[in-house]
């Protein structure tokens, strides 16, 4: 068989053969297309996603950052927690005994003016004990969250990664079969002319 001069019976079956390498071609092209697509889509939720988590990530850090300096200014020697607490307590004390002796009135009670500068976290020293238990509690939580969201955005960066190696490999191959097509296109023209 000549391809410059084939017989019609030869251009016939050459003409079939490329039609069908063809057709072939172009249902692989249109379903790896379609495929390519819903990889898209999922690999933009999975995006999405995954920019979600990252937010959540970098809130809770900062959380973790705030809970370290509160823990640490509580635990330090220089924030003397205990000792601000003592001395507000005195004070209110004080303040208290000032006011009765300003201010008296006949016949009636004077009212206890150093309640209005107390607060139970200053009337009671285990205040600061139980601050630093709450902190240190949350500020495990925060670290337990922190490594839960950690390992969701790794799983997700590596979902989505997978879904754009899945889009390009869906390219390659349809940049194949779109070669295919040509080839065969050019092939049906030219055997198409000895019919």
């Amino acid at each position: 068989m000549s391809w410059s001069n084939p017989s019609q019976q030869e251009a016939q079956e050459c003409y079939d053969a490329a039609k069908k390498k063809y057709d072939t071609a172009a249902e692989e092209y249109l379903r790896l297309s379609k495929l390519r697509d819903q990889y898209k889509s999922e690999s933009a939720a999975a995006y999405q996603k995954y920019g979600d988590q990252c937010d959540r990530l970098a809130a809770l850090k900062r959380e973790d950052f705030s809970l370290k300096r509160v823990a640490r200014y509580l635990k330090s020697n220089d924030g003397n927690a205990d000792r601000e607490i003592y001395l507000s307590r005195v004070w209110a004390i004080d303040v208290s005994a000032k006011l009765k002796e300003f201010i008296t009135c006949s016949g009636v009670m004077s009212p206890p003016f150093g309640k209005a500068a107390t607060s139970p976290c200053v009337a009671d020293e285990t205040f600061s004990a139980r601050a630093k238990y709450l902190v240190d509690v949350e500020y495990a939580r925060v670290r337990m969250l922190i490594s839960q969201e950690e390992a969701k955005c790794s799983s997700s960066e590596d979902v989505c990664r997978e879904l754009v190696k899945k889009v390009r490999a869906c390219e390659s191959d349809m940049a194949d079969y779109k070669k295919t097509m040509d080839s065969c296109a050019f092939d049906m023209e030219h055997y198409k002319k000895y019919l």
